[in-house]
């Protein structure tokens, strides 16, 4: 496979197309989108991490060749000296305390990413247009205003206290089921704005 770009500019790879990472893009906000920057999947990160081996062991023919054959071999270092470590959010996924994931890992996991995703023709995660964002927000605002005035003509206070709190946790369950849905489908909709709508 051959890098190519799309008519949009972006960088295609197989068939999958990667958009880059833009300044307000799903969950960011005025977000440093400078370069090419692509969002990376956590979820794709092996649970007993990539495969290593020491250089030493490889330069005294410790390790054969074919461990190697039809390999990315990426060389990096695993030392807490070099400060090249850093907290991801797959460090949370596990309840435990946050690890760090060393730079050659995360190198890896993208390099992994981006060959899945040319073998299987998908960009990886992706979010929506900030339009269909504001978008997003109105619907679920006006979904709770509409819930709202319906139960506001009642002669009884405390019962619309009351609908209004089932009501709002209701669409806040909904809300939080489609936007948990969408995720696994690599789709990123921010929810905490409309939750908070």
């Amino acid at each position: 496979m051959t890098p190519e770009a799309t008519p949009q500019g972006w960088l295609g790879l197989g068939e999958a197309v990667f958009p880059p990472l833009e300044e307000n893009h799903g969950g960011y906000v005025n977000t440093d989108d400078r370069g090419y920057q692509i969002l990376l999947d956590w979820r794709q990160f092996p649970e007993a991490g990539f495969d290593r081996v020491s250089l030493m062991d490889v330069l005294r023919g410790r390790v054969s060749g074919q461990r190697f054959q039809d390999k990315v071999v990426l060389i990096g270092a695993y030392s807490p000296s070099l400060r090249d470590r850093f907290y991801t959010p797959f460090s949370h996924y596990h309840r435990t305390t946050p690890k760090h994931k060393y730079g050659v890992e995360i190198q890896a996991l993208l390099t992994s990413q981006i060959i899945q995703a040319a073998l299987l023709e998908d960009g990886g995660i992706r979010g929506v247009a900030q339009p269909w964002e504001y978008g997003w927000i109105w619907l679920w605002v006006s979904l709770e205003y509409i819930f709202l005035r319906r139960w506001r003509r009642g002669r009884y206070p405390g019962l619309t206290l009351i609908m209004a709190l089932i009501g709002g946790m209701g669409l806040s369950g909904v809300l939080v089921g489609v936007t948990y849905a969408a995720f696994l489908l690599d789709i990123w909709i921010p929810s905490g704005a409309a939750l908070v709508g």
